[in-house]
């Protein structure tokens, strides 16, 4: 069975990056057309900046993995403080409950991403250079 690299690892994180950054960018004309809110508009910019850094990633660009974890480490904290925030003013879920389930998703998919980064970095140390 092939064993998975620490590479193996920050591609599959560079690609989650990526695909949520052109998610977000493809997503701003919407949120402009439809919400109008400007929320919505910069949560979007905010993901965009996941394109060029999953690109950076996959091009192994040498301060794309540790600008990643500043990244998900901040976003992490930024969503777990909404996340707080919903569960302890149930007023701010006006649009239903939608919000409580992507939010817990979003935050489940960040944590996962960021211990894949950090099981990386620690694993990088210990693979002999090929």
């Amino acid at each position: 069975m092939p064993r998975i690299t620490a590479r193996d690892a920050q591609v599959f994180v560079g690609g989650a990056f990526a695909f949520e950054g052109l998610h977000a960018l493809l997503r701003i004309p919407h949120s402009l057309a439809i919400h109008g809110d400007q929320s919505f508009v910069i949560s979007d910019v905010v993901g965009v900046f996941g394109l060029p850094l999953g690109l950076a990633i996959l091009f192994k660009n040498i301060f794309a993995v540790p600008i990643a974890l500043v990244y998900l480490c901040l976003d992490v904290l930024v969503t777990g403080v909404f996340l707080f925030l919903l569960l302890n003013k149930p007023e701010l879920q006006n649009r239903g409950d939608f919000i409580l389930r992507d939010t817990v998703i979003i935050v489940i998919g960040q944590v996962v991403l960021l211990a894949l980064l950090f099981w990386s970095r620690q694993k990088q140390g210990q693979e002999p250079i090929a």
